[in-house]
Order: structure tokens, then sequence, then C-alpha cells
């Protein structure tokens, strides 16, 4: 991939500034005056504010989509409130309020609504509702206009996932019912943890926001989103006091719904000090930081494999099937699956001093990880 990414339109090139999106995203081919005669409302949540998440702002999407494609400012119209969804209201305003403030006309074509976190905690039947009532309010005061929606929410918090993957399908299922073009694939703009998140672990920095809006523009000349990110080799560094030696080829690769890490070396050898006695169930040893995968900075155990492993410690070389667990940008393994054929006991581990990782692949869903 060439280390600058643009946008290219006829009779003008237009370069992306932020470093990382240019090594990432692939070029968009735009026909000059694409979308000339077409007029639009943007309304968003605290991402189209553009907060950062540490109290400052960064560019948001509605403001990006302007800029990178050319499209006049006067022919967009952008609301945004931090808070707001389709149900929930942020500072007395949700996504139909916002559309409510804009006088009714004939001439706009396109409404989109991007964002979806604060729905989380609500059910599929009032997601559905505040959807359809939101669709019922456009077409009355806008009714030329095709109403485009995408969840873009996410976040590196596990507590939130399961309501987050929920809400996704809410909202797909939402729009399906009532008739209303949701980008497919749009869900997974944010799913590149090291990348795209300011400091709360919520909120898109500026990478994040170039992330959303190269996938609206795709999203509006195709469709639906095709999101496939390069293969990243992660990098592994030993936990202090440790040390790993021997093969680290370990690659990350993100394909919309499902993600995939593998390692393509024959083993990994963590040398641990000072020596760990084990013994019991839930035997998670830390042994690795990681950087540089798509979802690894997630703070819950969702990410595990079941891989080979042989030990070192005073009950000799033991080869087992052990757990690898991938969270907060670490690495675990987890030798309490070993049963002692002897005693029928969980194994103990004494003096533990080494762990050998075996070759490993496993595949997770997106939306979780």
């Amino acid at each position: 991939m060439a280390d600058i990414s643009k946008i290219k339109i006829e009779d003008g090139t237009y370069n992306i500034k932020d470093e990382t999106a240019r090594d990432q995203i692939a070029d968009l081919q735009l026909p000059k005056n694409y979308f000339a005669g077409r007029k639009f409302i943007f309304i968003g949540d605290s991402y189209a504010v553009g907060e950062d998440g540490s109290g400052g702002y960064v560019t948001s999407w509605e403001q990006l989509f302007i800029d990178y494609t050319g499209v006049d400012s006067s022919n967009v119209i952008k609301k945004s409130q931090g808070g707001a969804g389709f149900c929930k209201l942020g500072d007395n305003r949700k996504f139909q309020t916002m559309l409510e403030e804009v006088t009714a006309s004939n001439e706009i074509t396109d409404i989109v609504v991007l964002g979806g976190y604060n729905d989380r905690s609500f059910n599929a039947t009032q997601i559905q509702t505040a959807i359809n009532e939101f669709r019922n309010s456009a077409n009355t005061r806008f009714p030329n206009a095709k109403i485009h929606v995408g969840f873009i929410g996410c976040c590196k918090i596990g507590g939130n996932k399961i309501d987050v993957s929920n809400c996704i399908r809410n909202y797909k299922q939402s729009c399906d019912y009532v008739g209303i073009h949701y980008f497919n694939g749009i869900e997974y703009s944010l799913h590149d943890y090291f990348v795209v998140f300011g400091n709360d672990g919520v909120h898109p920095n500026s990478t994040g926001q170039v992330y959303i809006t190269f996938n609206l523009i795709q999203g509006l000349l195709a469709g639906s989103c095709n999101i496939h990110y390069p293969i990243k080799n992660l990098n592994i560094t030993a936990k202090s006091g440790y040390s790993v030696s021997e093969h680290t080829h370990i690659y990350n690769i993100m394909k919309g719904d499902t993600t995939e890490v593998f390692n393509t070396s024959d083993n990994m050898t963590f040398a641990i000090s000072p020596a760990l006695t084990l013994t019991g169930r839930s035997n998670w040893v830390e042994v690795a930081n990681i950087t540089g995968g798509y979802v690894f900075g997630i703070d819950t155990d969702v990410n595990m494999i079941p891989v080979r492993v042989m030990t070192h410690s005073d009950e000799g070389y033991i080869t087992s099937i052990a757990l690898l667990k991938f969270m907060n940008g670490k690495m675990y393994v987890n030798l309490g699956m070993t049963i002692n054929p002897s005693t029928g006991a969980y194994q103990t581990y004494t003096n533990l001093v080494e762990i050998k990782v075996d070759r490993f692949h496993g595949t997770f869903a997106t939306e979780l990880c």
C-alpha cells in the first residue's frame, strides 16, 4: 500500500492529513461533483460534536465529510448533541428533536444519522418505536429525502460490549422493519483499538473520526461499508521481569464481522522470573504486553483461544492444553485446564520457570472484541 492515501477527485487530489489514517485507509475514487445537487441533514451524538474524551475537541465526521468530498457547506445542515440517541435524551434533545429543529423543506435529499452508543440500555421495542417515529417525522417534513442510519458507537470498555452488540442488532432490525437504509458494516469503523480512541476509550480521536468519515462516504457511494483492514503484525514484549524468545510472529486481521489472530511460527517461549507456584483452576499468568492489533484493547476476557503449551517446573516438563487470553493490551496464559492423571485434581505447578506456547489460530466476532 502506498504510504499516502488520498481521495482522488477529478481536477483535484486531497491528502488525508492523519498519518495513521493514510497508512490504513485505501484510496477512494470519487467522480467530481458526485454529490452535486444533494442536500444533507447530518444528525449525531458527541462523536458528531467532536468530543475527544479528554475535554477537548477534534474535527468531527460531519465536517470531515465536507472537507473530503468538496460538498458546499451550505448544502449540509449539521445537528449534534452529546449523550443523545434515537431514544436517549442529551440535554433534552434526541435525534428526532434535532431533526425537527430544521425547517421543513422539499430540497433535502439525504438525512444521515450516525450514533448508537447512548441507546445501548434501551430494548428492541423502544428503539424500533423511536426510529419509526423519526421516520414518520422525516417523511412529513422532508418528503424527498432518503434516510440513512449507521451505528458507529464503540468502546474499549468490555462491560458495555454485550449491550452495544445487542443495540447494533436493534438498529439494523428496526431500520429493516420501518424501511430505512442502514449502512451495513459501518459498525466496525472503530475496531482499531490502539489507533482510534481518545483517552477515555469511548470517544474517537482524530484518526477515529477519519475512519468514520471514509466509511460514511463508502456507504453513500455503495450502500454499505466493506471494511477489511490490513493484516497487522502484533508487537509482543514480555512482562517486566520475564523474557520471550524464539518466535513471536503473531498476526491480526479484521475482516468486517470476524477478526482473526494467528501465530505462523513454531512457538513462543516465556522465561518466568521469579518462579511461580500455581494451584487450582484459575491459573492466569500474565506473560506479555501487546500493541499493534485491532481488538486487544478491550478490558474483558472474551478473546480466548485454546492452545497447546509445554511447561517447565519442579513437576518436570508437562505438555497440556491451555487458554490464551488477550485483554487490555496484554496476553495471559491459563494453565488451570490440566488434570493430573495420578490425583484426578488440577495440576499443580511448583517453581514454574518456563511456558512454551505452540502455534495457534483464533476467530472472534468483531462486535464482541
